[in-house]
Formats: C-alpha cells, structure tokens, sequence
C-alpha cells in the first residue's frame, strides 16, 4: 500500500460511499488541491472528502445508506491505522488519549466520525515553534504564540500580494518559506504524549515476547550442542521480530 498516495477506489472504501459518488466529488474539483504528480495525496484527499461533507444536510441521507450496509457505518481501527498509513499502536494511542472518545457506538468506531476526528487532531493548528526559538527579533518576547502566528500570516498574505511582494525582505522571505515548511511537517507529526505511549507498548510488547522465550524453548533446547541451541534460537526470535513487525 502507497502511504503517500490514494486511488479513488480506495477512498470510496475507506470513507464508505460508491466510487461514481467519488468521481462526481472529483468532477467538482474537491480534491483540486490534493494532487501531485497526478496522483491524489492520501491524507489531504481523505481530508478534503470530509470537508465537503455536510453533516447535518447529509444526516439522513448517510443513514439510509447504513441501513443497507451496517459494515460502512463502522470502522476498525486497524483499518483505520491502514487508512491513514499509520501504525495500529499509533490509533491505539491516540485512543488511549481520548482522541475518538465521541466516536464510538458501543465497542463500535463510527466510520466518518473516526476519520474526522484523526484529521481535526492531525490539523489542529500548532505554532511554529522552531522558528520561534531561532528568531533574535526582540519584540517577539512580549508577545503571545497567538501573536507571532498573525505576524507571519501578516507576511504570507503580503507575499500573495504582487504590488507589495517586493516591499518584503529576504530576511522576512526566508521567515515566511520555513513557516510555511513547518506548517507542512506538522501533518505528519504526532504528539510526543503518543509516540511515548506508542514506543512504551512496543517495548512491553518486546518484552512479553522475548521473557517467554526460556519456558517455551526448555524443552527442545535439551541436551542440545551450541550449535543447535543458535539455530533454534535464531529462528524462535525471527519469528518474534516478524510478528511485531506485522503487527504495526
């Protein structure tokens, strides 16, 4: 599976609605800023669906079409990880943090409320932190996160400005190209509260499999030369390494 990339068949699948409803969409030009290289980008094409969705407009059109197909109106969250090309310990830990709290009907995950609910934590605006500790601008001291946001937004909506373009610095182009990088890294960035769960299951997951080695091997490591108890062993932690890469 492409991570990067989504066809239209797999976005119909993902979100639950027909391909021709996806072409029509497409038609329309809702997924006009998703593509490059002629190819939709994955998580601003699954974003862009949701954005033209009118949920209360919608509402019962949606449900109709889950009576039909109970299947749509729900969503795993391993598929849900495969969605996003993400890990499943990933989801799990967005969970764990309360992400799809509002998303769940009974032990169920609501299809397009999950997904929305991912996009909205993926593209919830941060600051441009990085920039904010480099900057020498001594004003920016007194001012809140808030604040320096607007600043640059100031000088990216002059930058789209032909008349005032050359009015900006280098020094202000340089300012307004790395905020717009960051703003673009931020949607592939995960919280540190849910990669330090994520790396903490993986580890306990290492753990768990690898103490259990002694009592499911005792027996045929017996009495078995140097060479023998290398080879088991090789393959039994091969199997383990294999099972946990599957698992993500």
């Amino acid at each position: 599976m492409d991570k990067k990339y989504i066809t239209k068949s797999e976005l119909s699948k993902i979100v639950g609605t027909s391909a021709p409803y996806i072409t029509k969409l497409e038609a329309k030009d809702v997924f006009i800023d998703c593509i490059e290289d002629n190819k939709l980008l994955r998580f601003e094409t699954i974003e862009a669906y949701l954005n033209n969705i009118d949920f209360t407009r919608d509402s019962q059109r949606e449900a109709n079409a889950n009576k039909r197909d109970t299947q749509k109106q729900y969503i795993t969250k391993k598929d849900l990880a495969l969605a996003f090309g993400v890990s499943a310990p990933r989801i799990s830990a967005l969970d764990k943090n309360g992400i799809f709290k509002h998303c769940y009907d009974g032990k169920k995950l609501y299809r397009l409320a999950a997904l929305k609910s991912y996009v909205d934590k993926l593209t919830k605006t941060k600051a441009p932190e990085e920039e904010i500790e480099n900057t020498n601008n001594e004003s920016f001291e007194s001012q809140t996160v808030e604040d320096i946001r607007k600043f640059y937004q100031g000088l990216i909506t002059l930058a789209k400005t032909p008349l005032q373009k050359a009015s900006i610095s280098k020094e202000e182009d340089i300012k307004i190209e790395k905020f717009l990088k960051n703003q673009e890294l931020e949607k592939n960035l995960v919280d540190i509260n849910v990669v330090k769960i994520e790396a903490f299951e993986l580890a306990r997951k290492i753990r768990d499999s690898f103490s259990s080695l002694p009592d499911r091997l005792s027996a045929q490591l017996l009495n078995q030369n140097k060479t023998k108890i290398h080879e088991l062993l090789t393959i039994e932690i091969n199997y383990i390494l294999k099972a946990l890469a599957d698992d993500e």
